[in-house]
């Protein structure tokens, strides 16, 4: 007969070996990773004739991004933020041992530069001209890429990025060429993912300088701009509401290349990696997931852009291929070349209302029962809620309808809009391809 005693004795020794179990994994699900960032910017040089305008700036706005819901909201204790005097050799290095030494198999890496950089001539090595860098003494007074690899591969984390938007990065040993449901959906995905490895990602080729102005977001290098606008959801290729490490150097590469007119080419690390990890998971992703862009973008050797399965030289297979919503005025910054022969189709439907009713693509002459609605179209002389693009803000529209083909006759990039100048109770989408060809 068990006494009272021994009854709550098991009963408490049953209980403990499930918290036991419990803690141990047994019974819970993948934790969430934490993110580690060193992000380094340096504008105002202790040696003032290296001074550059954006380069703190660039990395301020990277940092700032990576406490958004779309890369996790990480916390301040996570970001180490070294701008200006405070990017010193010795506090760089000591920043990435401590956080490469934090880091465990389940957390994420992240090493951020905008600043100088250059290239020894005796051993070819990459230098982050830091701080308190000495043109005449890179070897005593730069930060070595060698040793940073060193530091970063030395780490247990899951996934290491090391991005750098500085000039000669792309000769860095083996480059080729509250939290809300945003935060949640990227830490999740990223706790799913299988093991990452080590990205680089440089802002240009060896020898080749890199570019800022105010031009990019109001001042910015052209690398750090695109970067963070196609981590926010531009290079959201899938539309799935994830931007993994091919998505997002696909957006970079093409954008930057575009911009620079082919003087900067972004590089991607040629290390191991998952290219399939995720970067960030856009916060906009609920208003996105009904559309999903059916392509597989590639680079291909003669750098175009390609579709990765027309298998000849390019001349009647479109090189871009590209599909979007459209149901209001929408930048694309898809970018056209002058001498580039664009085809743009669109299906699916939009509801203009009470009055209207849906419209397709080539839009409607009349509302319902004969209501006119010619002075509700932004444009009067064409079809209510006809599709319509140009390639410059200052252009006047040019409606596209279900099937439009052109070539360009100068540079732009494509903006879309529907002929309707009160979209508030509009409903849906028009499906936009938009193809390239040379």
């Amino acid at each position: 007969m068990c006494t009272k005693f021994t009854t709550i004795t098991l009963r408490f020794k049953i209980f403990f070996v499930f918290i036991f179990f419990m803690h141990s994994g047994f019974c819970s699900q993948p934790a969430d990773p934490k993110i580690y960032a060193v992000v380094i910017g340096v504008s105002k040089y202790a040696d003032t004739m290296l001074n550059l305008k954006y380069a703190a700036r660039d990395a301020e706005a990277f940092a700032a991004f990576l406490k958004t819901p779309n890369c996790g909201s990480t916390p301040n204790a996570q970001i180490a933020l070294l701008v200006n005097e405070n990017a010193t050799r010795v506090k760089v290095i000591d920043a990435i041992k401590i956080f490469a030494h934090l880091a465990t198999s389940n957390d994420i890496l992240i090493i951020y530069f905008a600043g100088h950089g250059s290239n020894t001539s005796e051993l070819n090595e990459f230098f982050m001209e830091t701080y308190d860098t000495q043109k005449n003494d890179l070897d005593g007074t730069a930060t070595p890429a060698q040793q940073v690899e060193r530091i970063l591969r030395s780490s247990q984390a899951k996934m290491t990025f090391w991005i750098t938007d500085a000039c000669n990065s792309g000769n860095i040993k083996g480059i080729r060429g509250g939290m809300g449901s945003g935060a949640e959906r990227y830490l999740k995905a990223a706790a799913k993912a299988r093991r990452g490895g080590f990205v680089y990602l440089a802002s240009s080729e060896s020898q080749e300088t890199t570019l800022e102005g105010p031009e990019y977001g109001g001042g910015h290098g052209v690398f750090t701009y695109y970067l963070i606008e196609g981590l926010k959801g531009k290079a959201d290729a899938d539309r799935n509401g994830i931007v993994t490490i091919t998505e997002s150097y696909n957006y970079v590469h093409e954008m930057v290349v575009f911009a620079s007119n082919g003087s900067q080419t972004p590089m991607l690390g040629d290390m191991y990696f998952n290219g399939k990890f995720p970067m960030s998971a856009p916060f906009n992703y609920e208003g996105l997931k009904t559309e999903r862009r059916q392509f597989r973008v590639t680079t291909t050797k003669n750098g175009r852009r390609g579709n990765g399965d027309d298998g000849d030289d390019g001349t009647d297979m479109p090189y871009f291929n590209q599909t979007l919503p459209i149901n209001s005025l929408t930048e694309t910054h898809i970018p056209v070349k002058k001498g580039e022969t664009v085809l743009i189709t669109a299906t699916g439907s939009i509801n203009v209302g009470p009055w209207v009713g849906l419209s397709g693509p080539q839009g409607r002459t009349a509302g319902l029962i004969g209501f006119p609605i010619s002075h509700y179209s932004i444009v009067k002389s064409f079809n209510h809620a006809v599709l319509m693009f140009k390639l410059a803000k200052a252009d006047a529209w040019t409606a596209c309808g279900a099937n439009f083909k052109f070539t360009a006759d100068k540079n732009g990039e494509l903006i879309f809009q529907v002929n309707d100048n009160d979209q508030g109770n509009n409903s849906g989408a028009y499906t936009v391809n938009i193809q390239k060809f040379q």
